[in-house]
């Protein structure tokens, strides 16, 4: 049993192993950065200020969805 397939996944049909990596390394840092986000939470309220700079949260924001609007591109292309 592993994650649903995404598009790429659905046409490539992967061997299990392989989906059992990506499984583990998917949930690993959903994990990770959940937990990052906590922790920022978390020290903001102990610091009375913001946890991440507007300037990081901006960047980090554009990227995300530079890379999201890619990955749909690179999908729709295959």
């Amino acid at each position: 049993m592993h994650l649903p397939f995404n598009d790429i996944d659905a046409k490539n049909r992967p061997s299990l192993w392989f989906l059992w990596i990506q499984d583990g390394m998917n949930l690993a840092c959903r994990a990770l950065w959940s937990t990052a986000h906590i922790l920022y939470i978390r020290q903001s309220f102990r610091d009375e200020s913001y946890g991440m700079s507007i300037l990081s949260l901006s960047v980090y924001t554009s990227i995300y969805s530079m890379l999201s609007h890619l990955t749909e591109y690179i999908v729709a292309q295959i």
